[in-house]
């Protein structure tokens, strides 16, 4: 744990009815790890380059209540901030983005939160969680080519997620809690979630081996990889959680394939995990589109349209019967 460097941010039950930033009522200032409002940049730095870390604050001060809490604000001094802040981290191998709100619930003036993150790799969130259930997986990619990864709740449905880079090309693991072992393939990364754009993707063609993130309570005793089903062998024990098999990626460099891990652990248990890959340009994945409309349409716009369709329909109902003519009495 000393190596752990904990960044929190606020969402807007930390500022649900918060009279002000320094009411004894907000909580947040006293047991948060950061213990401070407002946006802020961390860099993460490493023998091989650093990789910067933008918190988003887009609460509301003072705090209301439900239903106004829903929404985010940035204003006009925030977007100015996370400029500054965007253009810090231009030199860092890559940008995390990370907030409360996803961006279809933040209102921001010209040109737009999505605007001015477009150089990460990610933007990492949560606020609608999995809509209750119904949309176990809110992913999406932004026309500027920023993943928008909306996780999980961990109070109720104790979601989690990690996330590693592997030669500056970024996977990541949506988990359970409690359910182990964890398996998280960082090369080939998936087709799904590569970006030319914003990652070097040609190194996937240039590796040596297959490299998996393995973790459990117990020692993993088997680590199996398959590429299209057939048997490539078992990955190796490097260091820590890292197992790798050598493979030639030439002999999968046309189309998309698929590739699955097998870990087991000594107390019996095992997990499969998969995902297809590809090594020409050409080959996409489509998001959900459901998905994809919920977190890139603006749904304050879309509050805006409903309020007005709605007051106009209770007008013309009343215009209506006011030019009607008068029913004859008999």
């Amino acid at each position: 744990m000393e190596k752990t460097k904990w960044l929190d941010i606020k969402g807007n039950h930390d500022a649900f009815n918060i009279p002000s930033l320094d009411s004894v009522k907000n909580y947040y200032r006293k047991y948060s790890a950061v213990r401070r409002d407002g946006s802020f940049h961390y860099v993460h730095s490493t023998p091989f380059g650093n990789y910067s870390f933008i918190c988003v604050d887009a609460t509301v001060n003072p705090g209301p209540k439900r239903p106004y809490n829903f929404f985010g604000i940035l204003d006009k001094k925030k977007m100015e901030e996370l400029l500054l802040l965007a253009k810090e981290s231009s030199q860092s191998n890559h940008t995390i983005w990370f907030g409360h709100f996803t961006t279809s619930t933040i209102l921001s003036p010209s040109p737009g939160i999505r605007s001015i993150m477009s150089s990460a790799i990610a933007y990492l969130c949560g606020h609608l969680h999995t809509l209750g259930g119904l949309m176990p997986v809110l992913h999406t990619r932004h026309f500027q080519g920023t993943l928008e990864l909306e996780v999980g709740d961990w109070k109720d449905n104790r979601r989690y997620r990690i996330f590693a880079f592997d030669h500056d090309l970024f996977s990541f693991a949506d988990l359970i809690f409690g359910k182990w072992p964890v398996v998280l393939i960082t090369n080939p990364k998936s087709l799904l979630y590569s970006c030319g754009k914003h990652e070097p993707l040609e190194r996937l063609l240039h590796s040596t081996h297959i490299r998996v993130l393995a973790f459990s309570l117990s020692s993993i005793t088997s680590v199996t990889v398959k590429i299209d089903g057939v048997h490539l062998g078992q990955a190796v024990h490097v260091s820590g959680p890292i197992f790798v098999l050598k493979w030639n990626p030439r002999n999968y460099n046309s189309g998309t394939h698929n590739i699955e891990v097998i870990v087991q652990d000594s107390a019996g248990r095992s997990k499969s995990v998969h995902h297809i890959f590809s090594f020409q340009e050409n080959n996409h994945l489509s998001f959900d589109p459901l998905a994809s409309f919920i977190l890139r349409t603006d749904h304050y716009i879309m509050a805006r349209v409903l309020f007005v369709l709605i007051v106009l329909s209770q007008l013309t109902i009343l215009i209506i019967f006011r030019y009607r003519g008068y029913p004859e009495l008999k």
